[in-house]
């Protein structure tokens, strides 16, 4: 056993004394969470086209009819109305859809539809304009600015909890149905700079007890990505470089066999993968206000999964290169697909079959799902057995073609 922790002990210092492997392990992805959190976190953009679908339960009103306003406001943004300035070059904030107009299908089950889009990552945000709308806002503005203000009905906006492109649509949204609210109230004589526009934030996350911000969504995305990266460069370059300069073949000329040296380089491994989760998950939390938890038996479960399968991967190009630098190579070329096709950083929606074949077979796709999935981030797409097949095939793949392929001495 004293020969299986000197092995593992020995990759964790190698690995810290290495500037780059130091780099590529712990720096660049405690970069990576602090560049994309305040960079995503509070965008404000109006540049980016956002998919709302706008859902009206009120039916038209003769005379004033707020929930027209309101529906007319996101339809001259969205595109999809008519301007009363045509000459004037209008923003286009959304891309809107109203599935309930002209739709003889109930408002729940078609405000049920929407949900489920929303979870898929097909729309952004809805907005709701409940029943009642326009009788209610009515007695608010006729009560004045000393009647309470927070009770009544309401604008309903769902949104996508940590997905940067829905935050981003429901601080629009919020910010429309503000400047709506006001105008409306200055036109009646209402006007309270105080009060509360009529909206309420609602999200299709499992936890709706708990605020998630993007940073939530982030952090499990990018310790899946920091075991990605151990897993493609540091095992096959430290096993090639090893076999290439002859010093794995010392380690055979002595009583530790093959297994035993497989069993303390796992441990290692798993060891470096740790002690990374656990600067990106301090950082996260005490640094950017994460409130995201990965700390709990289900989310570490899956976090070992995910430990497991990259270091099968990196076991795999090992096999496959015939030097250190064909292992850095393949590497390289997996990479990025593997990261950006793999929702580690934002959600995925539509894209193109070739894209989506990658995404299925993409064993990052299911572990970065099941990771938030598990700690309560998101409710998730693809089915639990799906997220536990799909990384398994792979590690069982891996073991098997690097059994039969891999050369642990420079002569072939």
């Amino acid at each position: 056993m004293k020969d299986i922790l000197s092995i593992a002990v020995t990759y964790v210092l190698t690995a810290f004394r290495e500037r780059t492997t130091l780099f590529w392990f712990l720096v660049f992805p405690l970069f990576l969470l602090v560049i994309l959190t305040m960079v995503f976190s509070g965008i404000g953009s109006t540049s980016i086209v956002s998919d709302v679908a706008l859902v009206r339960d009120e039916p038209p009103q003769a005379g004033f009819d707020a929930a027209g306003l309101v529906e007319q406001a996101f339809r001259d943004l969205g595109g999809a109305g008519t301007s009363a300035t045509p000459e004037a070059e209008q923003p286009q904030l959304f891309a809107l859809s109203e599935p309930a107009l002209g739709s003889d299908e109930p408002v729940a089950e078609i405000l049920d539809t929407q949900r489920d889009l929303l979870r898929k990552g097909e729309l952004d945000a809805i907005i709701v304009i409940p029943a009642g709308f326009n009788a209610e806002l009515t007695e608010r503005i006729a009560a004045g600015p000393d009647a309470d203000q927070a009770a009544g009905i309401e604008i309903e906006v769902w949104v996508d909890a940590g997905r940067a492109t829905s935050e981003l649509a429901s601080d629009v949204i919020g910010q429309v149905v503000a400047t709506i609210d006001r105008e409306i109230r200055i036109a009646t004589g209402g006007y309270d700079p105080g009060a509360e526009p009529p909206v309420t934030y609602e999200t299709v996350s499992p936890d709706e007890g708990r605020e998630l911000k993007y940073v939530d969504f982030l952090l499990p995305g990018v310790v899946v990505m920091g075991f990605l990266t151990a897993g493609l460069f540091g095992v096959p370059g430290n096993i090639l470089y090893g076999r290439d300069q002859g010093l794995l073949r010392r380690y055979w000329v002595t009583p530790l066999s093959v297994p035993r040296y497989l069993f303390g380089y796992t441990l290692g491994h798993l060891a470096l993968c740790g002690i990374q989760a656990t600067a990106i998950v301090a950082l996260g939390k005490f640094g950017l206000g994460a409130t995201v938890s990965l700390v709990q038996p289900a989310t570490l479960l899956f976090l070992l999964l995910t430990a497991c399968t990259f270091l099968a991967f990196g076991f795999l190009i090992a096999s496959l290169a015939r030097t250190a630098n064909g292992g850095m190579a393949i590497a390289n070329i997996l990479n990025m697909p593997l990261m950006f096709l793999g929702g580690l950083f934002f959600s995925i929606g539509d894209v193109p079959i070739a894209l989506r074949v990658i995404m299925l077979v993409n064993p990052v796709t299911y572990l970065a799902e099941g990771v938030r999935r598990v700690s309560g981030v998101e409710a998730g797409t693809v089915p639990w057995l799906a997220m536990l097949l799909v990384p398994g095939a792979w590690i069982v793949g891996s073991i098997l073609i690097a059994a039969k392929r891999l050369s642990w001495d420079v002569e072939r």
